[in-house]
């Protein structure tokens, strides 16, 4: 497709007639701005709000739009999509790209023929384990706004396709639950016994390996041998042992809670084992810059002794010395994350098994305020059409007239353009301070004139703009204290998690239940789909933008937030709604699947096919044969929705047999207990 073509992709196939006015009952199409009023504006005006059931959809022919449709449980869908500015369309094409035009516009059961669905296919369908309500989409609507980049459309990166992954990645991740506390626990345990195990464990006197790579020890101890040799100076290694057990065991209930919270602030559940060693990397780094630095403050105060004169020249220089050098370590490695108050924030998560926080109807008459904005609207475009066109045609000629000419050149053996790397020669700091350690250890006795050239090359270092680590100091007491950790979190903080159903391409038979990592795979896959269409239209690097794209989505879920004045008010509210899935008497939902299996009999097949999901994680099908059990197959499933087929919009029961997990109340006890569904490794779900 050539890249001009791209400018309409930006264009809608629904239905913009209507625009969306004050008063005429929620209908229309609204521009989606921030702050949003919740009191008097289209959110208020919505009869239903609530959905667990979205669609991703993309534009059969055209310029393949892309789209979310969310059905809303009273029979109305709600469609959610990006476009660019209409009035600078070629502004779309810069870096910066244009104002987001990001719009939604709900449709009644009696109007779904207006929301234009028949010419769009289903790339993704998923049904999520509870219930949700669009303010959790507008929520995720205002951390696209209120990023940097995200709140612009460009057509390489930030269109229609990423507003649909985001708001995809975003609502199933806020029920994935990864915020395992017993599993962290023990993972915590694991750590300290590898901390305590350090002076047995980090030897790099003794072990060759350890020697080559400890430079920081190296260079530690050609300055102060007397700190690993003298019983009257405790070992740097035993002081790391301490301090970093003693910020561990000293406030474990906080340190649990900053996991927590790191774990919830990640997007991608491949990241979680990656961020677990950030988190010991940071606690390993402060731990021995403040040893470092205590022990900078001896050396200061023993150098004031009189009785030490002769010295005095030296004590300063190894002073100076282990100034600049802890200057050095300051810099290695990543900068540790700012944790907030923990006791003032809430998780980003949505509860599955009991409503901790109900949403109110939009029509209450209690006050909901609005949802806040931190960031100025961006301006709008000004420029005419014929002003795009001059700077299009010019930018375009512009290339053409160079790649003519560098083809001309190329046919005679001339070389136009040259291929050269735009990098910088970088000093690596490791790899010099391993050349002044072997430098010193060759030295039985260091002098006045070798400290001064010491302290010239760290200071030389420190100041240099273009020194990085090679690898971070502290690295090999991270790989020591890792050896005693035998817990797998990427592995096993998904074991009995909430799942969703997920449809790919609106295949009733191949829908899976699914986790929300084998998910996350399949929006992995969508953007490497994005990437390389936008490299084929010479629009970008496909590997460059595959990065971006999972880098924001990444800040898009940190920037999700909750209003404290709305949660506050919501905390205070009336008795919550009662929607289907929650609080549903248990006999009563299995007598209510019983009877519909009773009423569907003969329509099932007797065939039970074998489903996996795309990216290879093993999933469990929908169907399911007739041996008694509860899980009706597919075609039941569509009868009992009313699903006559992908292109018109179905009509839900009441009730669904295909929720994951419930919570129900026990008629004999007030206490609310779990159904579990026992998922087993045939596509069987047996019911207790």
């Amino acid at each position: 497709m050539p890249p001009w073509l791209w400018l309409g992709s930006s264009a809608s196939s629904g239905n913009p007639s209507l625009a969306w006015s004050l008063g005429n009952g929620g209908k229309g199409r609204t521009l989606i701005q921030f702050p949003l009023p919740l009191d008097d504006g289209w959110y208020k005006e919505q009869p239903c709000t609530t959905f667990r059931v979205f669609q991703h959809r993309k534009e059969r022919s055209g310029f393949k739009h892309e789209f979310i449709v969310l059905e809303l449980l009273d029979g109305s869908v709600c469609r959610i999509e990006r476009m660019g500015d209409p009035d600078a369309r070629f502004d779309a094409l810069s870096p910066r790209g244009s104002v987001a035009h990001d719009m939604a516009q709900c449709f009644r059961p009696d109007e779904l023929d207006q929301a234009c669905l028949d010419s769009s296919d289903i790339v993704a369908e998923v049904e999520l384990p509870c219930d949700f309500d669009l303010m959790d989409v507008l929520k995720i609507c205002r951390s696209i706004h209120e990023g940097e980049k995200t709140r612009n459309y460009t057509l390489q990166v930030f269109n229609c396709y990423f507003f649909s992954l985001a708001i995809q990645v975003c609502l199933t991740r806020l029920v994935a639950h990864w915020e395992d506390q017993a599993l962290f626990q023990k993972w915590l345990s694991e750590i300290n016994t590898g901390v305590l195990s350090l002076p047995v464990t980090f030897q790099p006197f003794v072990n060759p390996s350890l020697r080559h790579e400890s430079v920081l020890f190296r260079v530690y101890h050609a300055l102060f041998p007397h700190h690993f040799e003298s019983t009257q100076n405790s070992s740097l290694v035993e002081e790391i042992k301490l301090r970093l057990s003693l910020s561990i065991t000293e406030r474990p209930e906080a340190i649990l809670q900053e996991i927590v919270y790191r774990v919830n602030t990640l997007l991608w559940h491949s990241a979680i084992d990656s961020g677990l060693d950030q988190f010991v990397e940071e606690k390993t780094k402060e731990a021995v810059l403040v040893i470092v630095r205590e022990r900078m403050s001896l050396i200061s105060n023993d150098s004031s002794d009189e009785n030490k004169m002769p010295s005095l020249a030296a004590e300063k220089l190894k002073g100076e010395s282990l100034l600049l050098l802890t200057r050095l370590l300051a810099i290695a490695g990543a900068s540790a994350e700012r944790i907030p108050n923990l006791n003032k924030i809430s998780l980003k998560t949505r509860s599955v098994m009991k409503t901790q926080f109900h949403y109110p109807e939009p029509h209450s008459a209690r006050k909901l305020g609005e949802l806040g904005f931190k960031r100025k609207q961006a301006t709008q475009a000004t420029r005419g059409f014929a002003v795009d066109w001059y700077q299009w045609i010019m930018y375009y000629l512009s290339h053409v007239g160079l790649w003519f000419l560098h083809t001309a050149l190329d046919i005679w053996g001339v070389t136009l353009f040259a291929v050269r790397n735009n990098s910088i020669t970088c000093t690596m700091i490791d790899e010099k301070l391993e050349r002044m350690a072997y430098e010193i250890e060759k030295m039985k006795r260091s002098g006045y004139t070798d400290l001064e050239q010491l302290v010239d090359e760290l200071r030389a270092l420190s100041e240099s703009r273009v020194a990085v680590w090679g690898n971070n100091p502290w690295a090999d007491i991270c790989n020591c204290i890792a050896k005693y950790v035998s817990i797998s979190i990427h592995k096993e903080n998904e074991t009995h998690k909430p799942v969703i159903w997920f449809c790919p391409e609106g295949k009733r038979k191949s829908m899976v239940l699914q986790s929300i990592s084998a998910f996350q795979v399949h929006i992995q896959n969508r953007i490497e789909i994005q990437a390389k269409e936008v490299e084929g239209v010479w629009l970008g690097s496909s590997k460059s933008i595959q990065a971006e794209l999972v880098d924001t989505l990444s800040q898009v879920w940190k920037l999700i937030r909750e209003d404290a004045t709305l949660v506050e008010k919501e905390h205070r509210g009336t008795k919550p709604r009662r929607h289907r899935g929650k609080q549903t008497n248990i006999r009563a939902w299995v007598r209510e699947v019983q009877r519909t299996r009773r009423l569907q009999g003969g329509e099932g097949s007797d065939e039970s096919e074998s489903g996996s999901s795309s990216d290879g994680n093993s999933s469990i099908e929908s169907e399911l044969p007739r041996d008694g059990r509860t899980r009706p197959t597919t075609e039941q499933n569509d009868a009992y929705e009313g699903r006559p087929g992908p292109a018109k919009w179905p009509s839900r029961a009441p009730v669904s047999p295909r929720i994951p997990t419930r919570t129900i109340d026990s008629p004999d006890s007030s206490a609310s207990f779990e159904l579990h569904v026992v998922l087993k490794a045939r596509g069987q779900v047996r019911a207790p």
